[in-house]
């Protein structure tokens, strides 16, 4: 798949990643990003910032998502070691989350403007997006 295919929205909100109790009730947190997961021993929750529950154990704010627009075919490969490649190059970090029908890519909002210019210059569509 040519980068030129792949095209990324930024969403407009910011986003909180916290670390939850393990059996926490996360109900009623909507947003166009939230994201539970669990492993073992551990709860993460992504959301928009403004509506980030309180009791959690660790919170990181500040960032912003860039979701892949579109729908991705599971037999696909290399998209988001592409996308994240490119932004390793640079020294920007991402947190990586995957749905069934696609992906998200968070960087800090620190980064953000960076990351949208170094994916253009590699040839990625990217464009701002209502969250």
């Amino acid at each position: 798949m040519d980068t030129g295919d792949i095209k990324l929205l930024l969403l407009e909100n910011e986003y909180s990643i916290l670390k939850m109790p393990e059996y926490a009730f996360l109900g009623g947190i909507e947003g166009e990003l939230v994201s539970v997961t669990k492993a073992r021993g551990e709860l993460s929750l992504v959301c928009p910032a403004e509506r980030a529950p309180s009791g959690h154990l660790e919170r990181s704010d500040g960032w912003k998502a860039l979701r892949i627009d579109g729908r991705l075919d599971f037999a696909l490969t290399g998209v988001i070691a592409g996308i994240s490649g490119a932004l390793s190059e640079e020294k920007i970090p991402v947190f990586v989350i995957s749905t069934f029908l696609t992906d998200y890519l968070l960087v800090r909002e620190d980064d953000v403007f960076r990351a949208v210019d170094v994916l253009s210059r590699r040839g990625y569509s990217v464009s701002v997006g209502s969250s």
